[in-house]
């Protein structure tokens, strides 16, 4: 979009984790759309650029490395970037202590209205509830508060990849088993997608895995005791996973971002969560999601979640 025809510079400031950025796609759509005619910055993290730049809501992109406070040079650099850039009004959907410390930045003189938590900016989110809102409801109140009505769900109707290439068949389910390596309280046991990837085998349905590199040990280890898996972990973009879970009859996976970006395709999904981090302030609301929550994971039976994968491909053949 060409930016003579923007009448305003607006930014909007969101870096990650994976699974916070595609909760934030609904807050995205709600500031594209009221902010029509103007010209919009996404501040943000590289992993995340090229899903962003999928969709149709930003006109131009800027990395921040977020440096050490050490690196006085950088953050000199971060500031002379926030101020050249004269924008008008920012939304800090990070909110962090971080972001809030770039309010700072544009001053001394003109500041820009800013919707946040930062001391003194124009449009403070002051709801007490906020910390125990879920993100959701947390960002649709904060663009209210910018004059931003509406704010919907999140959804990937611009995602359209081509993932002919992996020659799947029509029947298969996604498996996510991975997690940060900061976070294994949230993995469930390979042994357990393993022998749940037999029973769907048996079924006559495809088990399909997906990881990272930090997921590898784990996928290996499905992969030995349920040999019938197809491995595409390391081999899938961000935008693949969403054509994935399109093709999909169902997801499964652990509370991690991947299962958040196949859940925004509202099939039959899964998301299996430890009870260290509550389901009730972060796991998707839209439909067809089934939160089965146990504490410890470990303790969740491979006949507990095949019982629910039942009930939830009866229900999306009806």
């Amino acid at each position: 979009m060409s930016q003579n025809r923007r009448q305003k510079r607006i930014l909007i400031i969101r870096h990650g984790a994976l699974g916070d950025f595609i909760c934030t796609l609904g807050a995205f759509a709600a500031i594209r759309d009221f902010h029509k005619n103007d010209y919009i910055t996404l501040l943000t993290s590289r992993p995340y650029l090229s899903l962003a730049q999928a969709t149709d809501f930003f006109d131009a992109y800027h990395i921040d490395n977020r440096p050490k406070i050490f690196l006085f040079h950088k953050w000199l650099a971060l500031r002379s970037w926030f101020r050249k850039s004269q924008f008008e009004r920012v939304y800090d959907l990070q909110t962090s202590k971080r972001t809030n410390l770039y309010f700072k930045f544009f001053g001394p003189g003109k500041m820009p209205e800013w919707s946040g938590t930062a001391s003194k900016c124009s449009h403070p989110q002051t709801t007490p509830s906020r910390t125990t809102m879920h993100i959701f409801e947390r960002f649709a109140d904060q663009l209210k508060i910018a004059g931003i009505q509406h704010t919907p769900l999140p959804h990937v109707e611009w995602a359209n990849t081509d993932i002919t290439k992996f020659k799947l068949p029509e029947k298969f389910i996604l498996l996510i088993p991975g997690c940060s390596a900061q976070a294994e309280f949230k993995r469930w046991p390979a042994t357990h997608y393993a022998q749940l990837a037999e029973r769907i085998w048996e079924r006559g349905i495809l088990p399909v895995v997906i990881g990272s590199i930090i997921d590898q040990k784990v996928v290996q280890e499905v992969l030995r005791l349920c040999p019938h898996v197809l491995d595409l972990s390391q081999k899938t973009s961000l935008l693949e996973i969403i054509a994935l879970a399109h093709h999909a009859q169902a997801i499964i996976g652990n509370d991690t971002g991947p299962v958040h970006l196949a859940a925004a395709k509202r099939k039959p999904t899964l998301m299996l969560f430890s009870g260290v981090h509550n389901p009730k302030k972060i796991a998707p609301t839209y439909g067809n999601v089934t939160i089965i929550e146990k504490n410890p994971l470990t303790a969740l039976s491979v006949d507990e979640v095949e019982s629910i994968l039942q009930q939830q491909l009866k229900k999306s053949l009806v």
